[in-house]
């Protein structure tokens, strides 16, 4: 059977989410706080590259299940005396710098609200300066504010201020912002301490590695939408994730941990992407593809591993869901999908944090397992299934030639497109095998299709890129 063909509503996205770039109306305010200046960022100027509606339901229900991340290591808070002073709002433009639109002070508490911030407008970056004048650190306005609409940034730490940067890296490549999705940008980029972060954004040669790679995992993310009948570009991506942005946003604003807010803002991306047609499996494709490509298009490593990381925590939400909506239709209970939620946490932890690229493929061999066992337990019950039969489709779906040939694409792919097909050839066979399997077994062509929904969840495809 064949990818199922998905059609998306795009004027009606464009016409509800979000007004035009280019229509300003009136202004705005914007509110944040300044956080982990440990050490002042140095001020750059990034080189050329070389090569809304408030968030009503944050993820489906399953996904309530998160548990208390862990608190991260104590960070000194910037308080009375710190050199944050001021804080600008402003775009980047072509040549790398900020064009600033208005200014505002830092207080002694580290929070900031500026007022006059032009409204109707996205990608713009909040950015603290010392006494001097000097940026210290930025973070991304995802979407701005309305008229008369107050909105808050993420807390500036070293995070933000990579992403930020970046970002601004990518505008001084020659596109102009519109052509990149922020949301999608601070998904993909997942630093695994607030140093690594705080590092990368003072290189400007890391900085424009991550930059490309970047621009390889977004073109390989909307090309794989593009197979598969979406019309979508990175406006479309942005302005579906605006909820979760803000969402993520307030969260940090309020001072919320930043791996349990993360963690929330990639379920709530995954939500607001299947919404408007971006269906679970789909995204789950494209997260593959997009990881192979960012791979491919650097050979700083760490880069690919900041990507790698990103990429695989993204769709590790997507998959959940998918997981969670095809087993709960085959009678699973509340307890697997628990299970599921569980192993998507325990993803984004230990991918997260990830050090090597041996560990990333070891938490995605981790969650697939998760989800496989759970399946085993949903399919034992509902289905009739014997045990040998899930443990020979379970061996064949890992072992399959199918699985040799997608490594074997890829290290021949020289371009995105290749790239893309080996993926979309890839989940094609691995969907036929389950099905094929289990129907000559007596199940329902429905549950079958289901069957293989968590199998296409489980099956990320990374360890493919690494030959």
């Amino acid at each position: 059977m064949g990818r199922r063909r998905i059609l998306v509503p795009i004027a009606a996205l464009l016409v509800t989410l979000g007004c035009d770039e280019d229509d300003v109306v009136g202004d705005g305010t914007v509110i944040g706080r300044v956080e982990a200046t440990t050490q002042p960022f140095a001020a750059r100027s990034p080189a050329p590259l070389a090569a809304r509606t408030p968030f009503a339901r944050v993820a489906r229900a399953s996904l309530g299940f998160f548990r208390a991340a862990p608190a991260p290591a104590a960070l000194r808070q910037v308080g009375p005396g710190t050199t944050a002073a001021t804080v600008v709002i402003g775009r980047f433009a072509r040549d790398g710098d900020l064009r600033i639109f208005v200014r505002g002070d830092v207080g002694t508490d580290a929070r900031f609200r500026v007022n006059s911030v032009p409204a109707g407008l996205t990608r713009l970056v909040a950015e603290v300066r010392d006494e001097s004048g000097a940026a210290i650190g930025r973070s991304i306005i995802h979407i701005g504010p309305d008229e008369g609409e107050v909105v808050p940034v993420a807390a500036i730490n070293g995070e933000t201020t990579a992403e930020a940067n970046v970002l601004g890296a990518l505008v001084a490549g020659g596109e102009p912002a519109q052509q990149f999705a922020t949301p999608d940008l601070a998904a993909k980029l997942e630093f695994s301490s607030d140093g690594e972060a705080r590092a990368a954004a003072v290189s400007d040669a890391e900085i424009e590695a991550i930059a490309a790679a970047f621009r390889a995992a977004q073109a390989a993310f909307l090309e794989t939408f593009r197979r598969l009948g979406i019309n979508a570009d990175a406006r479309f991506l942005q302005l579906a994730g605006a909820d979760a942005a803000l969402l993520f946003a307030a969260q940090r604003d309020e001072g919320v941990d930043e791996q349990q807010a993360e963690q929330t803002f990639l379920a709530a991306l995954a939500e607001g992407y299947e919404e408007v047609g971006l269906d679970f499996e789909a995204q789950a494709i494209a997260g593959s593809a997009a990881a192979a490509a960012a791979v491919a298009a650097t050979a700083d490593g760490s880069a690919e591993l900041i990507l790698l990381r990103g990429t695989v925590t993204q769709m590790g939400a997507a998959r959940a869901l998918l997981a969670i909506i095809a087993l709960t239709a085959l009678g699973g209970s509340t307890a697997d999908a628990q299970a599921v939620s569980e192993a998507f946490v325990d993803l984004d932890d230990d991918a997260g944090g990830a050090t090597a690229v041996a560990q990333v493929l070891a938490a995605a061999e981790t969650f697939r397992t998760t989800l496989l066992q759970t399946f085993a337990t949903v399919a034992t019950a509902r289905l009739g299934l014997s045990a040998a039969t899930l443990t020979n489709l379970i061996q064949a779906a890992g072992s399959a030639p199918f699985q040799a040939a997608l490594a074997a694409d890829l290290s021949a792919a020289t371009d995105i497109a290749a790239i893309v097909e080996a993926y979309l050839g890839f989940y094609d066979a691995l969907r036929n095998l389950v099905i094929d399997t289990l129907t000559a077994a007596g199940v329902a062509s429905g549950d079958a299709d289901l069957a293989a929904d968590v199998f296409v969840a489980a099956d990320m495809g990374i360890a493919a890129i690494f030959p």
